[in-house]
């Protein structure tokens, strides 16, 4: 999405509506997120689900605002290189963690 409306989001990023773009992006990563956690393990109870969500979804947030700060120059594929990195097997860590109750 970022890429096709390139103009639209880097106006709307160095705009005073700034944070309509941020929450979007974030109920936008949120939405990618929790499918993730979900198949990890259907049972997940709903708080591990949003306190996943959450803390994945501004993570994601900050990095795409960081990559809009740049203009986009760096290639959408080292972004998405760089997210799947921090996110393969961290998730289901945490899942399986908080499903042998508190530490």
């Amino acid at each position: 999405y970022i890429v096709a409306n390139q103009i639209f989001c880097l106006n709307a990023f160095h705009s005073v509506g700034r944070d309509m773009l941020e929450e979007f992006l974030f109920q936008s990563a949120t939405d990618m997120v929790k499918p993730v956690v979900l198949d990890i393990d259907p049972a997940t109870p709903a708080q591990t689900v949003a306190d996943i969500c959450n803390f994945y979804g501004a993570a994601i947030v900050g990095q795409v605002l960081l990559w809009l700060a740049q203009s986009l120059k760096e290639p959408e594929r080292n972004l998405i290189k760089r997210a799947d990195l921090m996110l393969n097997g961290s998730i289901a860590f945490i899942v399986r963690k908080r499903s042998l109750g508190p530490q």
